[in-house]
């Protein structure tokens, strides 16, 4: 009985530290998977292993206190077996002999009962033993092995229940494996599933970010252009406002030139009329030469007639030829001084029908230009209109063109913020993607972990 004693202690010795050891480690593997997954797969793989968790604390708790009964109904039943010190040793030659002690009820269905302490045969003490190391052979099958499947024989003896629950508990934890290796495999499925639309939406957002990038540079080179067509527009409103200036200046130099053809047309008729009069007065010159021409060939004629009477008269007639000679030579000088006169007055009445045509020309052709600068005048009005609604028209280009570069620069601003939203985006998803990588391996990794254990198949 000593030995058998003996054995059952090493039994117990060599079995407990496993069951004592399996609670910390697999509360290890649980938390260590919980603290490398994100937060919803953390909460669904520790929800899926608190079970586990409890089942493995009650098995371990049970192989302890499954242990320390036996351990302890089999040293009370070999101590049962010793003589009494009375009776000579009859213990050890197999008789029955009273107990040294009571040590409690004894451990079965009928412990709830007291009655007075039961005396053990050697034959129960090694149905017990036998039972206690196929227990501990068992347990020692499903530590090494990891199959949930393994069951106990359940006895009639103590050791009975224990093996019932023990077998419970296997059960238990199995269902509670096959349930986390679901939730693993399914967790995987659906990491692996997040993690492609997690590539997918980082490949969209570095497009996106990519797009964003060209449309800012784009509306950069397009408020550029704009700043450029504004600093552009100002330039033509002041070259539109000195066009203004200018035009208005010529409309007035127009203005004072049409004036002042219209007095040089003016002072032309006068001065035609004029020439017209000097023509008149030149002619009626000619008509009073004509007449004193006349009067010099009388004059000659009558003194050609004194002096033929003046020789006729001989001695007496003489001073009268003299005289008549000199009215005679007088006739001719005036003859010849009318002539001159004539020719002269001629001459006027010439060039003043020359200049009276001349005239008439020059005036028809200030008349023409009169015309001409009137329609220049008018065009130089129009002009001035249209310039002065060109000088509107640039001004309102102008104010437009500074009101779309201020646009174009809040753009600029807000497309230089969505790239900047873009790119943190762009960390985010990677960010993401890279936890997601994480949930992949530890969804792997959990089932790798659970895969090692074999489950009894459903019922």
């Amino acid at each position: 009985m000593a030995e058998a004693r003996s054995q059952s202690r090493q039994v117990l010795s060599a079995s407990l530290p496993w069951r004592l050891a399996a609670l910390p480690a697999i509360a290890a593997i649980a938390a260590g998977a919980a603290l490398s997954w994100p937060a919803d797969g953390a909460q669904a793989a520790l929800g899926a292993a608190r079970p586990l968790l409890v089942l493995a604390c009650v098995l371990a708790a049970a192989g302890a206190l499954a242990g320390f009964l036996i351990g302890r109904g089999i040293l009370r039943q070999a101590g049962s077996g010793r003589a009494d010190p009375g009776q000579g040793g009859r213990g050890d030659q197999g008789g029955r002999g009273e107990p040294v002690g009571r040590t409690g009820p004894p451990v079965g269905p009928a412990s709830d009962t007291a009655g007075p302490p039961t005396e053990a045969s050697p034959g129960n003490g090694e149905d017990l033993n036998d039972s206690v190391l196929e227990i501990m052979q068992a347990l020692g099958q499903i530590a090494s092995t990891k199959d949930l499947g393994i069951r106990v024989r359940v006895t009639d003896n103590v050791t009975g229940a224990i093996a019932e629950a023990l077998n419970l508990l296997t059960e238990e934890t199995g269902r509670v494996l096959r349930k986390v290796s679901e939730v693993a495999q399914e967790v995987a499925r659906i990491s692996g599933s997040v993690r492609g639309q997690s590539d997918l939406a980082t490949r969209a957002a570095a497009r996106e970010q990519r797009e964003v990038a060209l449309a800012a540079r784009e509306l950069a080179t397009a408020a550029g252009a704009l700043l450029t067509v504004a600093g552009r527009a100002r330039q033509a409103d002041a070259v539109a406002g000195r066009a203004v200036q200018t035009t208005a200046a010529a409309v007035r130099i127009v203005g004072g030139t049409v004036e002042g053809i219209t007095r040089s047309r003016q002072l032309i008729h006068e001065t035609e009329k004029r020439i017209k009069r000097l023509g008149e007065r030149s002619q009626e010159i000619g008509e009073v030469v004509g007449i004193i021409q006349g009067i010099a060939e009388r004059t000659g004629i009558l003194a050609l007639n004194a002096s033929m009477h003046a020789a006729a008269a001989g001695e007496a007639g003489r001073n009268f030829a003299v005289v008549a000679d000199e009215v005679k030579r007088l006739s001719e000088s005036a003859r010849d001084s009318t002539a001159r006169i004539g020719r002269l007055v001629h001459a006027i009445q010439t060039e003043t029908n020359e200049t009276v045509l001349a005239m008439n020309q020059a005036i028809t052709r200030v008349v023409e230009i009169s015309r001409l600068a009137d329609e220049a005048g008018e065009q130089m009005r129009l002009t001035q209109q249209e310039t002065e609604a060109l000088a509107d028209d640039v001004r309102q280009i102008a104010a437009t063109s500074d009101e779309q570069a201020g646009v174009s620069t809040g753009l600029q601003e807000r497309a230089r913020v969505i790239e900047e939203a873009s790119a943190e985006t762009a960390r985010q998803l990677t960010a993401q993607n890279i936890e997601t990588r994480r949930l992949v391996e530890c969804a792997r990794l959990l089932v790798d972990e659970v895969s090692v254990f074999r489950t009894p198949p459903r019922t």
